[in-house]
């Protein structure tokens, strides 16, 4: 698996504002330059699509570390495959991943939102590995 981008995510649940990372790998290598456009609007593509498939699972399974460790029956250290998917219009498909989050994170302990008022961030257990696979 080839590494394309990582981001960090903020989202709230049950007025608790949280963040997780995310970091993209794809099958294929796919330029990170900065004059590769295609490759540009390509990464962005993809993860605005694992965004929003990690916002729904959240919204489904709270809980979800707990949920993967328990329905897996796997140690806690170890990755977890959440869900797999086809990524409509193309020949891919996106996997879900999530695995322990223990790297330690400095100045990510409040957020601004909006109306210019800080928020406290919770560090969510887990962070997420997509991975963008041919079929």
């Amino acid at each position: 698996m080839h590494f394309l981008a990582s981001h960090l995510l903020t989202f709230q649940q049950n007025d608790i504002y949280y963040l997780t990372q995310v970091a993209l790998y794809t099958e294929s290598p796919i330029c990170n330059h900065g004059n590769c456009r295609d490759a540009q609007i390509l990464k962005h593509r993809f993860l605005r699509i694992a965004l929003q498939g990690i916002e729904e699972l959240y919204a489904t399974l709270p809980n979800i570390w707990q949920y993967a460790v328990l329905s897996s029956s796997n140690e806690a250290g170890k990755e977890v495959l959440i869900r797999e998917e086809p990524i409509p219009q193309t020949n891919k498909t996106i996997q879900y991943c999530i695995l322990p989050w223990e790297r330690q994170l400095r100045g990510y302990k409040a957020m601004l939102l909006h109306k210019q008022k800080k928020r406290k961030l919770v560090k969510r257990l887990e962070k997420w590995r997509i991975c963008i696979n041919n079929h």
